[in-house]
């Protein structure tokens, strides 16, 4: 007899994506200023910009808001971030080239941070939603 699939949850689901990029970003900062250098390094730097900032924008909005329409696949869930961390990121780094405050691992500490605090913020918000 084989077992019937279980469901995940649409939150659970959330959860971990937040925690998993949480872990991300205090992972990728603890390895950059610790100054190692490496491929691994350059895959997680990779990973976190082109991910964590986008997701954690998205996670502020209301559900209502972040939800998609029924028709699109499950890859929009993962290009919006994306799109939107390298719109983020693209804008901080041209500003800081303009205003020549051109400090990169400022800058990248500063997204770490911003982007951790509002992935709590998010995780916070829809425990309370939910709580209601």
């Amino acid at each position: 007899m084989i077992p019937a699939k279980r469901a995940i949850k649409k939150g659970t689901v959330d959860n971990l994506v937040d925690l998993g990029s949480v872990v991300l970003s205090l992972v990728v900062v603890l390895i950059v200023f610790s100054g190692s250098v490496g491929p691994l390094r350059a895959l997680l730097v990779l990973a976190f910009t082109l991910f964590v900032p986008g997701h954690a924008i998205l996670g502020m909005l209301p559900n209502r808001m972040r939800s998609l329409p029924k028709s699109s696949s499950s890859r929009s869930e993962l290009v919006i971030p994306i799109l939107l961390s390298l719109s983020l990121i693209t804008l901080v780094a041209s500003i800081a080239l303009w205003l020549n405050i051109w400090y990169p691992l400022s800058i990248f500490a500063l997204e770490a941070e911003f982007s951790t605090v509002l992935l709590a913020a998010g995780f916070i918000n829809r425990r309370l939603s939910k709580d209601r």
